[in-house]
């Protein structure tokens, strides 16, 4: 299957923001929630905002299920990890 089939899976925000934390190392679901709360404002500000995204535990279980399904992560024990996509050319 082509990537480029699936662009619309991961026009989505939060599924962009798990496949970016999934990207660096395998993470459990526990471990994703608690990285996924990132400050809106940059660091330089001497202001620290409250404000945060953060993800419900259903919420992000049905974009891991999506990511899953779609073939674009895979799940080893209870970690989850970017699966490793092979382009397949087109001429075959």
């Amino acid at each position: 299957m082509n990537i480029e089939k699936k662009d619309w899976v991961l026009e989505n925000r939060y599924r962009k923001l798990i496949m970016e934390i999934l990207s660096k190392e395998a993470k459990t679901k526990k471990e994703i929630q608690e990285e996924f709360k990132i400050t809106l404002l940059p660091y330089i500000s001497k202001y620290k905002p409250k404000a945060t995204i953060s993800i419900s535990s259903q919420a992000l279980k049905n974009h891991l299920g999506l990511l899953l399904r779609e073939g674009m992560i895979k799940k080893e024990g209870k970690k989850y990890i970017v699966n490793e996509v092979k382009k397949i050319p087109d001429e075959c």
